[in-house]
């Protein structure tokens, strides 16, 4: 069943009566009337509810409409005859049934028993959306009643009581209603998600649902006992989109359970705007950012200037602005992160997102192809912790000005690299690095290992190393030795070869460079070189 929302509704029309025969008129609809006598369609209506809640003397007022798709009955004759029976009772216009759902036609004894007592009863097929059925007869009665629509506005207005003043940063608008409804019922009401579980883990006292939810219709209000307590599930929804539920606990009494379910299902629909409203705004936001990053990084890679006068520097500029509207300021610089060979089913970008929008941390994010790039506004302390609760290897770089983004992105790459290097490298044993590595936190070597190509050139480094690439037999000799801490056996261990052999390769290497190997002039010139050149 579907539940879009149709694009142009039609406006609302006053009369002076509402009767079945208008509920049924829309040919779109399609809603036929399978019993109910003669003079059904005269049958005045004062309302609709779409309700898996089998007790209707309770919930639903006299000259309503109930629709149900029979989710607490349908492998249940009695059950359905005893619901007629109290619809009957309680002088109800007419039973809707939502066919498909659960059967593919009204039950035999729901039609039965209807027939018998004259209760009209209607089908609703499968492919209706039922939100349309009960958005047009609220549109009939609304047009009917000035004072019943003053009084929806009234409702309305109540439950968004506290929006016209400040909120702390921490109260999302979907808690400030439901903190409203629980004064203006004088009743404990809990906000869960999808699955069940309490939206805000520091609410102790939220009845947990994943045990039953799955078992509840989202199309409407439901009556249940949880843990022994009387409890109400409204769905928030708006149209077919489910944000979570409200969970009522409800008073012994029942004089007045058609006030708290006519509060609550207001109060859900407020909650799933505003829940929505809040997820398209983040989304739009995170593809801001995405378009942000793709013009940054197609910056060209230049030596990185840091301070509020490279950032002031932007001010009016398109990035600036876009920037601002992520949260960054102009008082303090960006710095990169970066993590390779993503899983993506199991680390999705997203979910570093979601770690700092938690945070409130500025950020901007962008994929290619199995590579995060991120952009944040944090100290290096901070965006290590929280990097490493994203669950994979990850570099950070340095901090930088917005249009030098790339030079920080490099130094995060350069940085990943040398943690990938320790941790493939490790001797056995040893306990590797794991998690996040920060360029700052790099040793002088490595750091100017990064940069001795800007310093010298490409050309000065690859000259230096262009006799040992010409033999790689020598090259993997010297690579391995500068890996294995100058520890001749265990790189000998690694290139299965026999310490003497190995010994042999490093003499001709030194040949070839002209120099000893061990001389530390020469030890520094190939750590800088091989590790500019991603050899380590």
């Amino acid at each position: 069943m579907h539940d879009d929302t149709p694009d142009d509704p039609p406006s609302m029309v006053m009369n002076e009566v509402v009767t079945l025969a208008d509920v049924l008129a829309p040919p779109e609809l399609e809603l036929k009337l399978v019993c109910g006598g003669g003079n059904a369609t005269t049958t005045i209506v004062r309302g609709a509810h779409f309700s898996e809640i089998l007790d209707p003397q309770i919930w639903l007022e006299e000259e309503w409409i109930m629709m149900t798709s029979g989710v607490e009955m349908y492998r249940d004759p009695a059950r359905q005859r005893q619901l007629v029976r109290d619809l009957v009772t309680m002088n109800a216009s007419a039973l809707g049934y939502c066919t498909g759902i659960k059967t593919k036609a009204v039950p035999p004894a729901l039609l039965d028993e209807a027939a018998t007592l004259g209760l009209p009863l209607f089908d609703v097929p499968y492919h209706v959306p039922v939100r349309h059925v009960m958005t047009h007869v609220h549109r009939l009665v609304l047009g009917t009643d000035d004072v019943l629509l003053q009084r929806a506005i009234a409702l309305t207005d109540y439950l968004l009581t506290g929006f016209d003043g400040p909120m702390p940063p921490s109260l999302v608008p979907e808690t400030r209603i439901v903190v409203t409804l629980r004064q203006m019922l004088g009743l404990s009401v809990d906000h869960v998600d999808v699955q069940g579980s309490p939206v805000d883990p520091e609410d102790g006292g939220a009845v947990e649902l994943s045990s039953v939810v799955n078992g509840v219709s989202d199309q409407g209000s439901t009556h249940l006992r949880v843990h022994g307590e009387d409890v109400l599930a409204v769905p928030c929804r708006v149209g077919a989109r489910l944000t979570g539920w409200l969970v009522v606990h409800l008073p012994s009494r029942t004089d007045g359970h058609r006030y708290v379910l006519a509060a609550a299902e207001a109060a859900a629909m407020l909650i799933a705007v505003a829940a929505l409203a809040r997820r398209r705004s983040t989304d739009n936001l995170e593809a801001l950012g995405q378009h942000l990053m793709a013009h940054l990084l197609r910056q060209p890679a230049r030596r990185p200037r840091t301070g509020a006068g490279d950032l002031n520097a932007l001010v009016g500029s398109p990035s600036m602005a876009v920037l601002r509207e992520l949260g960054f300021t102009t008082s303090d610089p960006i710095r990169a992160i970066v993590a390779d060979d993503l899983d993506l089913a199991a680390h999705r970008p997203d979910d570093l997102a979601r770690v700092l929008r938690a945070a409130g941390i500025p950020h901007a994010w962008a994929v290619e192809h199995d590579t995060l790039v991120a952009a944040v506004q944090c100290s290096s302390e901070v965006a290590l912790a929280l990097t490493e609760r994203f669950g994979v290897p990850a570099g950070i770089g340095g901090p930088v000005a917005p249009q030098d983004l790339p030079a920080s992105v490099r130094q995060a790459q350069f940085a990943l690299r040398m943690l990938r290097s320790e941790h493939h490298h490790a001797r056995p044993g040893s306990a590797p690095r794991l998690g996040a590595l920060d360029f700052a936190g790099l040793p002088p070597a490595a750091l100017a290992a990064e940069q001795i190509r800007d310093v010298l050139g490409d050309d000065a480094v690859d000259d230096f190393l262009a006799p040992l690439v010409e033999q790689p037999l020598l090259l993997d000799a010297v690579v391995e030795f500068l890996r294995c801490d100058q520890d001749v056996a265990a790189a000998a261990q690694r290139l299965h070869l026999h310490p003497n052999s190995f010994r042999y390769r490093l003499e001709r290497a030194a040949g070839v460079l002209g120099a000893p190997i061990r001389r530390p002039s020469t030890l520094a010139s190939l750590y800088l070189a091989c590790a500019a050149s991603n050899l380590l």
